[in-house]
């Protein structure tokens, strides 16, 4: 006896039904698992940030301003916006396209010491909006203290540490080594090498942490291992111009999938490793010069955490002195001082039991 076609159509639509139902159960998991790991970091089908946009360039691309240097300098104190034109370059010159934005000196002693001030671009959300960039409309560059090639170089070690502590820790600050060329009525007056640094809503927005603004630290509440790294990389390089507790060249932020908060370190000009010549000791540190390494009291750390951070930087010593191997951008010899840097940290770290006593409590 045949099955009717009522029921035939019945069966079919109970299988249809059971395979809904198992896909549907399959996509809730799909989509658990997506959002557990999901930012707001942009994805394919999302726009990215003019800053995300020059950072996924190849090589180094040239940024063009075309504005009045001489009052921006002299106005550097005050902060004064003022107009400029923007345009983005390829590694091989090409156009990528042109703005319109304001511009000023930013920072606090590096613009008071610096013949060229650090700098903030503001650019109109709409224009960026045309260009399918998100409305994340800063930019920030730091510029070498002036012309001279030893200052130049020394911008570059700057831009290298922060190449170093991204080997470290994944939670560090993205940047973007770029060429500089300053005009004034159409004439070029200044070529410059720049850093672009990763502002705090690009930050955000890659990373999708929630980036604490106010009120003081305790180390307590830090990600014990991260931290321990930070502490280590801020002794490697003989930098003291940071806190944890008023967040002075440190960013706290609690980041998606890392239970306690991140430090993130940057601004290291002050550090013995780029070694400007501004730069001193705090009169709050007890050390004459900014070539001691020295470690707070709030940064210090138990006998099991040294112990384990030392064996992590054994463990990438030589990838590091690699990364300032392929440092091109620098000259034979500022690679060579930087690789003598580091390795006077590693061999205190591997034979210096008053290393040992300075980190830990």
């Amino acid at each position: 006896m045949k099955p009717s076609k009522n029921l035939v159509f019945v069966i079919i639509s109970l299988i249809l039904v059971s395979f809904q139902a198992s896909s549907a159960s399959c996509l809730i998991k799909e989509s658990a698992d997506s959002i557990k790991q999901t930012n707001l970091a942009a994805t394919a089908n999302t726009p990215e940030s003019l800053f995300n946009r020059i950072y996924q360039l190849a090589g180094i691309p040239t940024i063009v301003l075309e504005t009045d240097m001489k009052k921006l300098i002299r106005n550097k104190l005050k902060e004064t916006y003022q107009v400029t034109g923007f345009n983005l370059k390829d590694d091989q010159g090409t156009d990528l396209f042109s703005l319109q934005a304001k511009v000023r000196a930013r920072g606090n002693m590096r613009k008071k010491v610096s013949h060229f001030p650090p700098l903030k671009l503001d650019f109109v959300k709409s224009d960026l909006k045309e260009l399918g960039l998100l409305k994340i409309d800063d930019l920030k560059l730091v510029l070498p203290n002036n012309s001279q090639k030893q200052n130049q170089q020394k911008l570059f070690k700057e831009y290298l540490l922060y190449k170093l502590y991204a080997a470290i820790e994944s939670s560090a600050i993205h940047v973007k080594l770029v060429n500089l060329s300053i005009l004034t009525d159409g004439e070029e007056k200044h070529q410059l090498p720049s850093i672009l640094i990763e502002d705090e809503a690009d930050y955000i927005n890659r990373t999708g942490a929630k980036v604490l603004a106010r009120g003081k630290i305790s180390p307590s509440r830090m990600d014990r291992k991260a931290f321990a790294k930070m502490v280590f990389f801020q002794n490697m390089i003989c930098n003291t111009d940071f806190s944890i507790l008023n967040k002075h060249n440190v960013k706290i932020a609690k980041i998606p999938n890392r239970e306690k908060l991140i430090a993130i370190p940057y601004d290291f000009d002050y550090s013995g490793f780029v070694d400007h010549s501004y730069a001193v000791p705090h009169d709050i540190v007890p050390i004459d010069n900014v070539h001691e390494r020295y470690v707070f009291q709030h940064c210090k750390l138990s006998d099991k955490e040294y112990e384990e951070t030392k064996t992590f930087f054994l463990s990438i010593e030589q990838q590091l002195y690699d990364i300032c191997d392929g440092a091109a951008y620098m000259d034979e010899r500022t690679i060579k001082d930087s690789k003598r840097y580091i390795k006077t940290f590693f061999d205190d770290l591997r034979k210096s039991k008053r290393m040992k006593r300075q980190f830990t409590k």
